[in-house]
């Protein structure tokens, strides 16, 4: 199938940075060790026990993978909840959870945000800057994210400016100040990235990367994606074919 407008443009910037991509959309069945990362991008549909169960076995072995979630109570962010929230990612006791869900919000910025727009705040604040995933990167613009809950399981390391919050589709007049739009969980041997928002490295121009200040071009969106999926040379990236 078609490759989704959503991650197109991440991995023809990954190709024009000198990785090699190699783009699969086939079932989860199964994870061949050969890939290095699976995206998950607003997943339209819930996956099965069984197809989280090999997610986790990918995870636990060592495997990257991000996990890119949509606006407010979006179907997106309840299938990835379900895959986050609703499964032991531990075969063995003590059960571990992955310390990750989506919130069902959206998050503004009235005063520091790209191009007026106050669903696309700038964010600045990293709780650790020296983590790879933000060297070289000063800023990232999300594109009416939901913000992300955490526990002490996960690392949240992009944080609202003090002018951000969020404001919640599920609950009438509850508002988050700060709120966070990325962290990472450590499974076993490998790792969740979350991130609160699907259109991050996406771009509205199609096929080609344009000078348009979209998604991806937006802030240094596109040096955290490249720090993302930049362990490694020869980077294969899987996409699951959405069911």
């Amino acid at each position: 199938g078609e490759v989704p407008d959503e991650v197109l443009a991440v991995l023809q910037a990954l190709q024009k940075s000198g990785m090699t991509v190699k783009q699969d959309q086939t079932a989860f069945d199964p994870f061949a060790a050969t890939f290095d990362a699976i995206i998950i991008a607003a997943p339209r549909a819930s996956y099965t026990l069984t197809e989280i169960g090999k997610l986790r076995d990918y995870v636990t072995n060592g495997g990257l993978v991000v996990m890119l979630g949509d606006t407010g109570k979006s179907d997106a962010n309840k299938s990835l909840n379900g895959i986050l929230t609703n499964f032991q990612w531990t075969q063995d006791p003590p059960y571990i959870p992955t310390g990750l869900s989506l919130n069902y919000d959206v998050v503004y910025d009235s005063t520091t945000n790209y191009l007026g727009a106050p669903t696309s705040p700038i964010f600045t604040a990293f709780v650790d800057s020296t983590h790879p995933f933000v060297k070289a990167v000063t800023s990232i613009v999300p594109f009416a994210s939901s913000s992300i809950s955490s526990t002490s399981q996960a690392v949240s390391f992009l944080k609202g400016n003090s002018t951000t919050f969020a404001i919640s589709s599920d609950t009438p007049g509850k508002i988050t100040q700060r709120p966070v739009v990325a962290a990472l969980s450590q499974i076993g041997k490998g790792r969740i990235l979350l991130i609160g928002d699907v259109d991050i490295w996406s771009n509205s121009n199609g096929d080609s990367l344009s000078p348009t200040l979209t998604g991806i071009l937006a802030g240094k969106n596109l040096q955290f994606a490249l720090n993302v999926f930049g362990y490694v040379d020869n980077y294969s990236v899987k996409l699951p074919k959405p069911t």
